[in-house]
Order: structure tokens, then C-alpha cells, then sequence
């Protein structure tokens, strides 16, 4: 069997990009593009409505639709740099990504 890898012509490349920290506001925002976040398959669309909010790529702010064109190891790869930065922890993602139920105590939230 052989197998052979082609590049997506309608795929988005850029050279740089920038993550700037999101604001409350921008989360809020991501939040409201993809739905309910705890369902599963929307942390995808919160993802990369957090990227649009929040990064720059090339110097310039992309739509949440020319996100979703970006390759996906390039989505990956800023997907994990958001997260390694702290930048996704929201109890929603954290307790689908780890399976773990945050519990809430006295307005704190613990895992």
C-alpha cells in the first residue's frame, strides 16, 4: 500500500502567529460562538473561537471561518500553546479534558 500525503490548496499558512493573552471578555465571546462548551465536540469550536479572539497570525486578526481553514497540526499546535499557557482553563474543558467533575465550594471551583 501506498500512501501519499498532499497539501490542502484551500489550506490558511501563515509564517507567524501571535497569541495575546484573552480577557474574560474573549472567552465569553468564544463561549458564545460554540455553544455549550461541556458537550463534547463544541471544545473544538471554543478553541478556535478563542483563536480568532486572541491571536494574530502574520499581524493580522482572523475570522472564527478563516480559522477553521488553518491546517490542523497548525491548530493543534496553537490549540496546545493556549493550553500550556493556562490560557483554556475554564472548568468546562478542564473537566472533559481530564474527566474529572470540578466541584464548587463556597464560589471556588476544586477538582
Amino acid at each position: 500500500m501506498k500512501i501519499t500525503l498532499k497539501k490542502n490548496d484551500q489550506a490558511a499558512r501563515y509564517e507567524n502567529v501571535e497569541i495575546i493573552e484573552p480577557l474574560t471578555k474573549d472567552s465569553i465571546a468564544a463561549m458564545r460562538v460554540a455553544g455549550d462548551v461541556g458537550s463534547g465536540g463544541n471544545n473544538l469550536n471554543f478553541v478556535a473561537a478563542l483563536i480568532a479572539r486572541s491571536c494574530l497570525f502574520d499581524g493580522k486578526k482572523l475570522t472564527y471561518e478563516e480559522v477553521l481553514n488553518l491546517p490542523s497540526n497548525d491548530f493543534i499546535a496553537i490549540s496546545m500553546e493556549l493550553g500550556n499557557s493556562g490560557f483554556l482553563q475554564t472548568p468546562e474543558l478542564s473537566s472533559t479534558e481530564s474527566g474529572i467533575s470540578p466541584k464548587k465550594s463556597d464560589g471556588v471551583m476544586k477538582k
